[in-house]
Parts: structure tokens; C-alpha cells; sequence
């Protein structure tokens, strides 16, 4: 016991000059170790892809030399539109179709804020499989979750009292050519779908007001339409009148007015002078006037309002409206494949790596030189133990 007690007290009592000259002794051992950990080390951050950013996507409203293309299609359809109505004095209807820089842009982030496009995108890359889903909900939901991987930022600013509007797409990436595969996809989706929406609203329009062309034209062709049947009617009625009086004037022996004045019937010339009674003009003269409306060959001059109403109709038939929008639509970017809501470059996204990673890095190789440095300290302490 006592030899044991000795024992401990002479390693307690270890010589550090021993253990220098010992640690000196391998020096060349601890000297290579530490130089294979650096060179691995720095082999391995400068061969390991960096796979760990922070990435953002920036878009911005088209440019004014871009919508002019877009100008005229709006500008075309809000002219043509008031004139016409408001020349030929007919009933307008509202219909609105605004092709504007902050519209589209507006159209643009509200369908990628939907993320529908996005989760199309991540469907379409088969980012996560069905059958590792116990059913469609779940997997639905997955796919949606991921999507939120993507920050959507609408942004809309003050400068110089005219607003600037922009949008931003955040993510995280260890995958650029996925992820930026991915964002290309739905961007190009979204920027369809404003398109479509668009076309969509331009063809209601035009069908809208087809139809309520088609309307007037089949309102005024009734009103046309009763105009020659009240005519008709009035007609025959003042026909049927006439016939009745010619009689009347040839029962009284009435040839015509001259023969009033030369009859003593004091009742008679009191009717004449206050013209309520036509058989006093006398039975040729009614009957003259009967074969006079009969041969009438344009019964349009007789026809109170009715001149009006078919130049309404001719004018109806006429107008250039459709013509004049299509024209302009098929000149306009709506029409074509160089459609843009907004303007993005995937080529712009900027990429910067997360500290995080440095730091990781960093780390490890500190931990790894001091287990490197533990173990050596260790083998001196008991290499000098066996010394003792």
C-alpha cells in the first residue's frame, strides 16, 4: 500500500521538462497528423460544392416602351366604344377591359401568390411521390407545404409621389438548377394564366357585345315592324272611314263642298264649318282620297318616327367596331407568345451563401485538430507514465 501511495505521488510529481522532451521526441508524429487534418480540411471545402443559399428572385412591372404595344388595344376598344354609342343616341352598357402596366403586374403576383402555378411546377418535377402518401389529401398537403419553400413578397412603394411596384421570390437552395427549374416552370405557367385570363375577359367582351348588338338590331326591327302595322291599321281604318262618309255624302246628294254652301240645311253648313263631319266634302273627293292612299308606293314617308329608326338599324349594320378591336388585338401582345405580366430574369437571381456553412466548416476543423491534439497529449502523458 504504502509502494502504491509512493507511486501516485512520483506521477503527481512528474517532471514537465520530461514531458516536453517527450512531446519534442514525436514531434515529427503530431507535426504530420496536424498537416494531414489541414490538407484535408482545405481539400474538402475547396471540392465540396457549396450547396447551402439564401436566394431571391426580383420582378418589376413591364416597361412603358412594352405597354405601348398594349396601349392601343385598350385606348381602340374605350373609344370605339363611347362613340358609337354616343353618336347614334343608343342605350350603352358597361363592360371594362384595362390593359395596364400595374394591372398586369397586379394579375401577375396574384396568381403566383394562389401558388397554383408552384405546386404545379413541384408536381411536374415529381419533388415528392404518391405513393409514399397514404392518400391524395396527404399528398396534396405535402406538395403545398412545400411550396411554402418559396417567400412570395408583393412590394409597393412611395418615391417622388409616384409608386413603384415590385415583387420578390425567397428561398433557401442546396439545388440551384432544381430550384430554379422549378421557379421557371411556374413563372412561365403564371405568366399563361394572366394571359388566358386576359383573353379570356376580351372574348367575353366581344361576345357581350355581339349579342347586344343583336339585341338592338332585333329591338329596332320590332319597333320597324309595329311602325308598318300601326300604319296598316291606321290605314285601314281611315280607309273604312272614308268609305262610310262617301256614302253619307251620296245619300245626301253631296258631290262635293261646292253643294253645301248651295243646300239650305242650316244644321249641315254648321257641321262643314266646324269640320266634324267629313261627308261634307262631298263623295268624290272622299273617294278620290281613298284611291290616293291606296296607291301609295313608299309608305315610309308616312310613317311618323320611322325614318329615325332605320337609320338607327343602317347604322348598327354599318359600324366598324369589331373590326377595328380585332385589328388591334392581333397587333398586340395579348395575341402572341411574347405576352409578359411582368418582367423577371432567372439569370439575375442573386445567390448568397449562408454564414451558417463558413461556420460549420470552421467547426470542424477546429474539432478536428483539438481530438488531434487531445490524442497526442494523451500518448505523451502516457508515454511519459511508462517512463516513470
Amino acid at each position: 500500500m504504502p509502494e502504491q501511495e509512493q507511486d501516485n505521488n512520483s506521477f503527481k510529481e512528474l517532471d514537465l521538462a520530461k514531458i516536453i522532451i517527450n512531446t519534442w521526441n514525436i514531434k515529427w508524429y503530431i507535426i504530420s497528423i496536424a498537416a494531414i487534418s489541414i490538407i484535408l480540411a482545405a481539400i474538402y471545402s475547396h471540392t465540396k460544392k457549396p450547396n447551402d443559399f439564401l436566394a431571391k428572385l426580383e420582378m418589376k412591372i413591364i416597361s412603358d416602351f412594352e405597354y405601348e404595344q398594349y396601349k392601343e388595344l385598350s385606348l381602340t376598344l374605350k373609344e370605339q366604344k363611347g362613340r358609337f354609342f354616343s353618336v347614334h343616341n343608343l342605350p350603352n352598357f358597361n363592360f371594362t377591359f384595362q390593359v395596364s402596366q400595374i394591372e398586369l403586374f397586379h394579375l401577375f403576383m396574384d396568381d403566383l401568390l394562389s401558388r397554383n402555378s408552384l405546386i404545379q411546377s413541384i408536381k411536374e418535377h415529381q419533388i415528392l411521390q404518391r405513393e409514399d402518401f397514404v392518400g391524395e389529401e396527404e399528398f396534396e398537403k405535402a406538395v403545398l407545404i412545400f411550396s411554402y419553400k418559396y417567400q412570395i413578397d408583393r412590394e409597393n412603394k412611395q418615391e417622388n409621389k409616384k409608386s413603384t411596384y415590385s415583387g420578390s421570390i425567397s428561398f433557401n437552395t442546396d439545388d440551384k438548377q432544381l430550384d430554379e427549374s422549378i421557379l421557371k416552370n411556374a413563372l412561365i405557367k403564371t405568366n399563361n394564366n394572366v394571359q388566358e385570363l386576359l383573353l379570356g375577359r376580351y372574348n367575353r367582351i366581344i361576345e357581350r357585345y355581339k349579342v347586344r348588338k343583336k339585341y338592338l338590331i332585333e329591338d329596332l326591327d320590332i319597333l320597324i315592324n309595329n311602325s308598318f302595322q300601326d300604319y296598316e291599321r291606321k290605314k285601314n281604318k281611315e280607309l273604312l272611314h272614308l268609305s262610310e262618309q262617301a256614302e253619307m255624302a251620296r245619300a245626301y246628294g253631296i258631290k262635293n263642298f261646292v253643294d253645301v254652301f248651295e243646300m239650305n240645311n242650316t244644321q249641315i253648313k254648321s257641321d262643314w264649318d266646324s269640320g266634324e263631319l267629313t261627308f261634307l266634302h262631298g263623295y268624290e273627293m272622299l273617294e278620290k282620297r281613298k284611291e290616293i292612299i291606296n296607291s301609295r308606293s313608299n309608305k315610309e314617308n308616312f310613317i311618323k318616327g320611322l325614318p329615325e329608326l332605320m337609320e338607327k338599324k343602317r347604322a348598327i349594320n354599318q359600324e366598324l367596331f369589331l373590326e377595328r378591336m380585332t385589328s388591334a388585338f392581333e397587333k398586340s401582345p395579348l395575341n402572341t407568345q411574347d405576352f409578359k405580366a411582368a418582367i423577371y430574369d432567372l439569370n439575375l437571381i442573386s445567390y448568397e451563401q449562408k454564414i451558417v456553412n463558413f461556420l460549420f466548416y470552421r467547426t470542424a476543423v477546429i474539432l478536428f485538430l483539438f481530438g488531434s491534439l487531445a490524442l497526442f497529449i494523451h500518448k505523451v502523458i502516457s508515454q511519459s507514465k511508462r517512463n516513470l
